[in-house]
C-alpha cells in the first residue's frame, strides 16, 4: 500500500514539474500574463506579494493547501543574485500559482533582454523556482521524501536540510518548504545544474 501511495505521489509531482516547464517555455516568449491563461495557472507580475507573509511555516500541516498559503517564492531570491545566474540584469521576476497535480507557487527570472528579443535559445536564460504543497494527509517532509524515491541522482545543498535531482530539477526541504529549482528548461548541462544549485541555496537561506 505505502508503495502504491508514493507511485502516486510521484505521479502528481511530476505533473507538476511538467507544468513548471511549460509556464518555463511560455516565459521564454516574454510575459506570462496572457499564455498562462486556460492552462490552469494564476499569474501575476508582482514578484512579491504580501499575502504571502508569515505563512512560511504552514505548509508543515499537510492536506491540501491553497497556493497563497505557500511563502512567496520570489521573495526568496534576490535579484541581485538571480541577475549574477542569469550573467545579465534580470527583470522583475514573473510569479504565477497553480494547482495542476498539486498545489504550487512559482517563479522565474528572465534577463530583459531575453524578454525583449524571445528566441529558442534564450530558453536558456530563464530561471524556475516552484514551492509545492503536500497533497493528502502527508506533511510536506512526508510528501518529499516519498517523491525522493523517484530522484536520479543524490544532492547535498549548502542551507537545504535535504535535496536531490530529477534530471535537471533540483528538488530541496528546508523548514517545512518542499521546492523545486531549475536553469533553464530543466538543463542538465554542468554549468545549468551548478547555476540551479546556487538558485534553490539561496532559496532555501531565504526560507
Amino acid at each position: 500500500m505505502q508503495e502504491i501511495r508514493g507511485r502516486r505521489v510521484q505521479v502528481l509531482v511530476a505533473a507538476a514539474m511538467a507544468a513548471l516547464l511549460l509556464v518555463g517555455a511560455a516565459g521564454c516568449g516574454g510575459s506570462s500574463d496572457g499564455g498562462s491563461e486556460g492552462s490552469g495557472a494564476k499569474s501575476s507580475q508582482d514578484g512579491g506579494g504580501d499575502k504571502s507573509s508569515d505563512s512560511g511555516g504552514s505548509s508543515d500541516d499537510g492536506g491540501d493547501e491553497a497556493a497563497g498559503d505557500l511563502p512567496d517564492p520570489c521573495s526568496l531570491v534576490p535579484i541581485e543574485t538571480a541577475s549574477e545566474l542569469l550573467g545579465g540584469e534580470s527583470a522583475e521576476p514573473d510569479s504565477t500559482s497553480n494547482d495542476i497535480g498539486t498545489t504550487s507557487r512559482s517563479c522565474s527570472w528572465q534577463t530583459q533582454d531575453s524578454i525583449d528579443n524571445p528566441t529558442l535559445d534564450g530558453a536558456g536564460h530563464i530561471l524556475s523556482l516552484t514551492l509545492i504543497s503536500p497533497v493528502g494527509d502527508y506533511s510536506t517532509e512526508e510528501f518529499f521524501d516519498l517523491s525522493e524515491e523517484g530522484a536520479t541522482d543524490e544532492a547535498d545543498v549548502d542551507g537545504c536540510a535535504k535535496a536531490f535531482w530529477t534530471g535537471g530539477m533540483l528538488s530541496a526541504y528546508q523548514k517545512g518548504v518542499y521546492l523545486t529549482g531549475s536553469a533553464g528548461l530543466a538543463d542538465t548541462s554542468p554549468d545549468a545544474k551548478e547555476a540551479t544549485t546556487k538558485l534553490v541555496a539561496a532559496a532555501c537561506a531565504g526560507v
